[in-house]
């Protein structure tokens, strides 16, 4: 009867083990490793010199349905500071906020956390520090001719993994081409302390290759790791970011972007 009595406690105990046991993997990943619950993060953090503002914005899905019940946070270093910024939910999975740049840190933990589905989820990003277009080999006026070539001067941050030069018509309804780039190391020259590069022809020109008069915006970025495309920014990121996270059970894209006060420039028709 003891016996009896020792085994039954045995197997008992052994099954509270597993629940538990389950419980605690429950959203993360089955008894043989296989991820059970898959989720995706995809997240920017934005400081616009224009705007003087800094905006982060996360979109967090579950198995590929929206995901509402997260708490997302911004955390200043180290990684268990209670130094954060909270997110707010727009209810359709996304989250943001906006705030001073003097709450900024040079390295920033995104913090993702659901209670529910036991999950959690850290990214270290460290934003690139301030730069701007400083210097344009045109006269103070910034005015330019059909035949003359532009180039841009900008001091390189602390913390860049690159460059992206944006070009674009201040009207919609200049036909102009435009232009936008990923910079590689080719596209820019190191002029100490500069950075120079070359704002092509073809910017000023329609499909036709016909020269457009008129104003246009110009922009030098700097980004880190991989930014994503989000409603806001004064212009749409180049093609070229792709995802960076490749976690057990996590997959999605993540970067920063520091976006340089705008240079408008004057094309006028040939004389």
């Amino acid at each position: 009867m003891k016996q009896t009595s020792r085994i039954l406690f045995a197997t008992a105990a052994l099954l509270a083990l597993m629940t538990t046991a389950l419980v605690v993997s429950c959203g993360d990943t089955g008894t043989s490793g296989d991820v059970k619950i898959k989720w995706t993060v995809n997240a920017l953090l934005s400081h616009d010199a224009n705007t003087g503002e800094v905006r982060a914005y996360l979109a967090l899905t579950r198995d590929g349905t929206a995901y509402s019940a997260a708490i997302i946070s911004l955390q200043a270093p180290p990684a268990d500071s209670a130094d954060t910024i909270s997110l707010a939910g727009a209810g359709d999975g996304t989250y943001r906020v906006t705030f001073s740049p003097g709450l900024l840190h040079d390295t920033t933990y995104i913090k993702v956390q659901s209670l529910a589905d036991q999950f959690q989820f850290s990214y270290q990003l460290t934003l690139p520090e301030s730069l701007g277009i400083e210097a344009v080999d045109l006269p103070d006026n910034r005015v330019l001719a059909s035949t003359q070539q532009v180039q841009v001067r900008w001091r390189a941050p602390r913390f860049a993994d690159g460059y992206i030069l944006v070009v674009q018509p201040a009207l919609p309804s200049n036909p102009a081409v435009g232009f936008k780039k990923i910079l590689m190391t080719t596209d820019y020259t190191q002029d100490p302390p500069y950075l120079t590069t070359l704002i092509p022809l073809q910017a000023f020109r329609n499909t036709q290759s016909e020269f457009q008069p008129g104003a246009f915006n110009v922009w030098i970025a700097a980004y880190a790791d991989s930014p994503i495309n989000i409603a806001g920014l004064p212009f749409v990121l180049p093609v070229g970011f792709a995802p960076n996270l490749d976690r057990a059970g996590v997959t999605g894209q993540v970067g920063g972007l520091f976006i340089g006060k705008k240079v408008v420039l004057t094309a006028v028709a040939p004389t």
